[in-house]
């Protein structure tokens, strides 16, 4: 259970960031789709970090629940490479043939089992098996965890930003100033360097502690 076995090999699966992803038009659930990462582990001699990709697998259902017992079997390498499901190892390749099987849904929870042949290589396959527990979410709850991320990686606060940001600038402009205006002492060139630098170093130390 939540181990991707390849060939003899295993890998564990990263539940953090594995995804059942499910699509609402109209109050109903019309399809999902399946992002599986897993955590790195050894496969012939390397360290890898398989990863999973299953596009649309339709649905049309009701409710949540009624998705246990759905099913999506492609046949050929040609169908998953249409549908542009894959197996990432060494890079992305198709299916030579695959089994998904939504065994139930519970607490925003799927118990997933994905069984069939991958091709590791454009040369090799193997034959791939993995039953895990997965998380459960809407494109309507990642459109939002995505906005909620990118409001809170906005300044914290504005105003002092940009008057600090202003700040910045003048002494920049300054050191800018007074090393092309002023003498070329030796004094004077690193008086107007230790001014530029403190300009740039305020503005980044600024934005870095206020994002």
């Amino acid at each position: 259970m939540n181990k991707l076995i390849i060939g003899s090999r295993s890998f564990n699966i990263d539940k953090e960031n594995s995804f059942l992803n499910y699509s609402v038009e109209n109050n109903k659930i019309i399809s999902c789709d399946l992002e599986i990462n897993f955590l790195e582990g050894n496969y012939k001699g390397e360290k890898l970090t398989p990863f999973i990709n299953i596009n649309t697998i339709p649905l049309n259902v009701e409710k949540l629940t009624d998705i246990k017992g759905k099913i999506l079997s492609t046949n050929t390498k040609e169908e998953s490479e249409t549908r542009e499901d894959y197996l990432m190892l060494y890079e992305s390749e198709p299916f030579e043939k695959l089994t998904v099987e939504i065994i139930s849904i519970e607490n925003s929870t799927a118990h997933i089992k994905l069984s069939g042949v991958a091709f590791t290589s454009p040369q090799k396959k193997e034959e791939l098996n993995l039953e895990a527990t997965i998380k459960v979410s809407s494109y309507a709850e990642l459109k939002k965890n995505n906005k909620e991320k990118t409001t809170n990686n906005k300044p914290k606060n504005k105003d002092k930003v940009i008057g600090n940001t202003i700040i910045s600038i003048i002494f920049t402009l300054v050191g800018l100033y007074a090393l092309v205006t002023g003498t070329h002492s030796i004094e004077n060139i690193i008086g107007c360097i230790i001014i530029i630098i403190f300009g740039l170093g305020f503005a980044f130390f600024t934005w870095k502690h206020n994002r």
